[in-house]
């Protein structure tokens, strides 16, 4: 797990936008605040498949909103 700024996910895969990655969606979780940054963001979040498709891990990012 790497996250820059650094936060606290101590068991993401217990997250929906774990959950929901993994289950195949594209994942794009409705404007918040950031509890990090304090700005407005969303985020995004894709499986990551092996060479036969089966989903081995979760890429998500966070997109600071202007």
């Amino acid at each position: 797990m790497f996250s820059q700024p650094e936060a606290g996910l101590v068991n993401s895969r217990g997250r929906e936008w774990w959950k929901r990655a993994m289950s195949g969606e594209l994942f794009v979780w409705p404007e918040y605040v950031s509890a990090i940054t304090e700005k407005p963001c969303i985020t995004l979040s894709k499986a990551i498949n092996d060479d036969i498709g089966a989903p081995i891990g979760v890429v998500g990012i966070d997109l600071m909103l202007k």
